[in-house]
C-alpha cells in the first residue's frame, strides 16, 4: 500500500560510482569495490532516480564530455548540479534505507562546510534493524538523526557486534563488543518503552524448546500454521522430536588456517594463524549423517547446512563431504559460521561444536586416537595443575 516513491534505498558513494552514477564531489571515489545492486531494487536507489532525472540526462548530454577530457568546471558544475537533484529525490521519499555507516556519512545527508558537517536533511524517526549485531558507536551516530524517536529492533541474546580491530585495550573491546540493547536491558535505571514477539514461525517445536527455555523464559511460542516434515527416522529416531545430540567421544586438536586481510598498501595479505581447532571425528560424523539425508530423506544438497565456530573445522568438514559424497553434492552443502550463513534457511542444520570434552580429556583421550595425521598423544596421567587450568574450557555436546 506504500507508493513506490515513498521508499529510497541510498547506497555508499563508492557502490553508487560502481553502478553508473557520475557524481565525483570533488575528488575521486574508489569505483573498484565489488556490490551486486539487485536489478529490481536498482529503480529506487538515490543514485539512480537522481541522475534520470531529466534536468540531470540534459545537462549530462550538454557536459559529460568536457568532463571526460577534465574539465574541472564542467565537473564542479555537474556534481552542485546532482546534490541538488539529491535533495529533492530525498524530499519526495518518506522512508529511506541504508546503512549506520552511510546515515552518519554520505553526502546526502551530511554537508561539509569547512571544518564541520552539516546536516542537510531532518528525520522524525529512525529505526535501526539488527541493533544488537552493532556497536555502541555505530548506534548512536545515526539516532542523532532523529528529532521525535528512535526504534531499536534486535535481540541481544543472538549475534553480537564483530571488532575485528585486535590492537584494542580489553575494556574498550569489552564496551565494544557489548550490545547496546544488552545494556540497556541490564541498566534498572533505563526505563523504556520495550516489546518482545514471542511468536516464531520458522521451526518445529521440539527445535524451539531449548533456546526458549534457555533464553526467554518459556515465553516463545509457535504460530499455528507452521508445517514441518517428518524427519528420517535413520538420523531422527524419536518420532515428534526434531533435535538430536551425537556425542563422537573424539579429541580436537589445534590447527592452521590462512586469513586473507589488507596491509597499508591495499594490497592482500596472506597470515597463517594456529588458534584454529578442528575435529576430525566430528567432521565424519558430520559426512555420514549428510550422506544419510542425501541417499534415505530424498532431500537436496542445498536443503543442508553445516554450522562450526571454528574455520579449521569448516574446512576439513569441505573436505570430508568431498569424499564422502561427491564434489558436486559437498560443494552445495552450507558449510560456515553462524556469521556467515545468518540470514539463510535451510530444512536441516547440523552442528559441529568442535570442543565436546574438556581440555584434559581431549589430552588423555588422544593416546587412543592418536594417527599419523598429527594428533596429539600425551603418555601417563594429566597432573592436577592441568586439570584445573583446563577444565573451564569444557564445550558443549
Amino acid at each position: 500500500s506504500i507508493p513506490p516513491s515513498y521508499v529510497l534505498r541510498m547506497y555508499a558513494r563508492s557502490i553508487e560510482a560502481t553502478h553508473g552514477s557520475s557524481y565525483r564531489g570533488g575528488r575521486g571515489i574508489d569505483a573498484s569495490f565489488k556490490f551486486r545492486i539487485r536489478s529490481d531494487l536498482l529503480e529506487h536507489s538515490l543514485h539512480f532516480r537522481s541522475k534520470n532525472r531529466p534536468r540531470m540526462r540534459r545537462l549530462h548530454e550538454q557536459i559529460h564530455q568536457r568532463i571526460r577530457n577534465g574539465d574541472h568546471e564542467a565537473s564542479v558544475a555537474y556534481d552542485q548540479e546532482y546534490e541538488r537533484s539529491e535533495e529533492e529525490v530525498i524530499q519526495e521519499s518518506r522512508i529511506i534505507i541504508t546503512t549506520c555507516s552511510s546515515a552518519c556519512s554520505h553526502g546526502a545527508i551530511y554537508q561539509r562546510v569547512g571544518s564541520t558537517s552539516v546536516r542537510r536533511v531532518r528525520f522524525a524517526t529512525v529505526i535501526i534493524d539488527e541493533a544488537a549485531q552493532a556497536t555502541e558507536p555505530d548506534i548512536v551516530l545515526p539516532s542523532l538523526l532523529a528529532d521525535d524517536r528512535v526504534v531499536l529492533v534486535g535481540d541481544h541474546k543472538q549475534l553480537g557486534p564483530v571488532v575485528r580491530e585486535s590492537n584494542l585495550c580489553r575494556e574498550y573491546l569489552n564496551a565494544l563488543e557489548t550490545p547496546m540493547l544488552e545494556r540497556l536491558d541490564r541498566s534498572p535505571d533505563a526505563m523504556l518503552p520495550r516489546t518482545m514477539l514471542e511468536t516464531q514461525y520458522r521451526m518445529h517445536g521440539s527445535i524451539r524448546n531449548f533456546p526458549s527455555t534457555r533464553f526467554y523464559d518459556a515465553r516463545l511460542k509457535d504460530d499455528e500454521g507452521i508445517q514441518v516434515a517428518r524427519p528420517p527416522l535413520a538420523i531422527w529416531p524419536v518420532v515428534g522430536d526434531h533435535v538430536v545430540f551425537v556425542d563422537c567421544a573424539h579429541p580436537h586438536k589445534f590447527a592452521s588456517v590462512l586469513n586473507i586481510g589488507y596491509g597499508k598498501s591495499r594490497a592482500r595479505e596472506l597470515e597463517e594463524s594456529s588458534t584454529s581447532l578442528l575435529n576430525k571425528g566430528e567432521a565424519k560424523v558430520i559426512a555420514s549423517a549428510c550422506r544419510r539425508l542425501l541417499s534415505k530423506a530424498q532431500c537436496a544438497p542445498n536443503q543442508i547446512a553445516v554450522l562450526t565456530p571454528y574455520r579449521a573445522q569448516q574446512e576439513e568438514i569441505q573436505k570430508t563431504l568431498r569424499t564422502a559424497c561427491g564434489n558436486v553434492a559437498g560443494d552445495d552443502i552450507a558449510v560456515g559460521t553462524v556469521y556467515s550463513l545468518q540470514g539463510s534457511e535451510r530444512d536441516y542444520i547440523l552442528i559441529s561444536f568442535v570442543r565436546s570434552v574438556t581440555e584434559v580429556s581431549s589430552i588423555m583421550a588422544a593416546d587412543k586416537h592418536a594417527s599419523a595425521a598429527g594428533d596429539i598423544t600425551v603418555k601417563g596421567k594429566a597432573d592436577e595443575a592441568t586439570r584445573q587450568m583446563c577444565e573451564t574450557h569444557l564445550g558443549i555436546v
